[in-house]
């Protein structure tokens, strides 16, 4: 059993998330039109989820393309990076902000031994 917390209900219980299709639901600070904050039960990309993204553009080794061009490196994996951006990117974007901070760190790498351009 969950404990769905959020600013209406302040009780405590040991339970206060779960995770569903890839989702991690749980309490989380959400903007209103306003601007004021206040918690609410929100879904953002589960843990696990993220761990199996991360490992896959690892198993990428995008900096081992180096005989590709950023265009042809580009539509190598567009379709899967979109994929989860639509997918995840519907509740609670910003947590998708460290996966994406890998692949940048994996572009960076990228060009020090192409010649491609």
């Amino acid at each position: 059993m969950v404990y769905c917390k959020d600013g209406s209900r302040k009780g405590h219980y040991p339970v206060i998330h779960f995770d569903f299709l890839g989702y991690r639901f749980q309490p989380r600070c959400a903007q209103r039109r306003d601007g004021t904050l206040f918690l609410s039960f929100l879904p953002a990309v589960s843990v696990k989820s993220a761990k199996a993204m991360r490992e896959k553009i690892r198993s990428w080794k995008i900096h081992r393309w180096t005989q590709l061009t950023i265009k042809k490196l580009a539509d190598s994996f567009n379709r899967v990076l979109l994929g989860w951006m639509n997918y995840y990117g519907k509740f609670y974007k910003s947590k998708l902000a460290s996966l994406f901070d890998q692949l940048d760190f994996a572009l960076v790498r990228w060009p020090n031994g192409n010649t491609n351009g």
